[in-house]
């Protein structure tokens, strides 16, 4: 559509002037420090990147729901889905799991601002007949949120473009694996607490999500892997970058 052209090529046009003019640019994943450069066409003059923190009041409120019981079948998807999210490919995934777990269910956590493209996966839900499998649970507030990342058995986002993943690494903090797209900054972020897959690729996601509804011994190797690798998501490491670049302009400039 013209207006998304337009949008693209103010963005990349945003880019270049931001490589070209600053003498430091901030990027809160390696997966944005490499979409800047390619739109850009050239490499910035200094680049950090400072992750994201996860909530501490989310991190206490996850270790609390420690003992909370897991759905075996619930797959849980946290998002605005807007259309580049990609909800397609999951729920075709989904059908696929259910041939051999039928109690397989998906509940979509989140608000769809395009209401063309609710309609059309709501469409897809009721042509694969899964219109029993799957939730859309719409905006929630925390309370059942935490529920739902406490309580699900895998997280799976297969977007199209995601500069961090808020979602992914709250999911992990309750040591709930997670499912993923390989063109987004969710690997990068997630590291061994989850599986990745090419976001067309329907038969393989539906493998991992399967992996991680029957294989036991595997989904608890993934989920302490996820508690592991949210534990590197607190303001203290995640701002080390920062401070660092602060204390040495304190000391060029005192």
């Amino acid at each position: 559509r013209r207006r998304d052209f337009l949008k693209a090529w103010l963005q990349r046009r945003a880019y270049r002037r931001a490589v070209r003019a600053a003498d430091v640019l901030v990027f809160n994943s390696r997966y944005v420090q490499a979409a800047y450069r390619a739109n850009a066409g050239r490499e910035e003059k200094r680049g950090l990147v400072v992750y994201q923190a996860a909530d501490d009041a989310t991190r206490a409120r996850a270790a609390a729901a420690s003992d909370v019981p897991r759905k075996p079948g619930q797959i849980l998807c946290v998002s605005v889905m807007a259309p580049h999210k990609n909800a397609e490919t999951l729920v075709r995934a989904l059908r696929e799991v259910r041939a051999t777990r039928p109690a397989a269910h998906l509940v979509f956590a989140g608000s769809w601002p395009d209401p063309a493209y609710e309609r059309k996966i709501r469409g897809l839900v009721a042509a694969l007949d899964l219109g029993s499998a799957v939730e859309f649970a719409g905006f929630v507030a925390r309370e059942r949120l935490d529920r739902l990342y406490a309580e699900s058995r895998v997280f799976c986002l297969m977007s199209r473009c995601e500069s961090f993943g808020i979602p992914a690494i709250e999911a992990q903090l309750f040591g709930t694996p997670v499912v993923s797209s390989t063109v987004c900054a969710i690997p990068e972020i997630c590291g061994a607490g989850g599986l990745f897959r090419d976001p067309d690729d329907v038969a393989g996601v539906a493998a991992a999500l399967r992996t991680l509804l029957a294989d036991e011994p595997e989904w608890r190797r993934l989920s302490a892997a996820a508690l592991a690798n949210a534990a590197r998501f607190s303001w203290t490491e995640c701002s080390r970058p920062l401070v660092d670049l602060v204390e040495e302009w304190s000391r060029l400039w005192p």
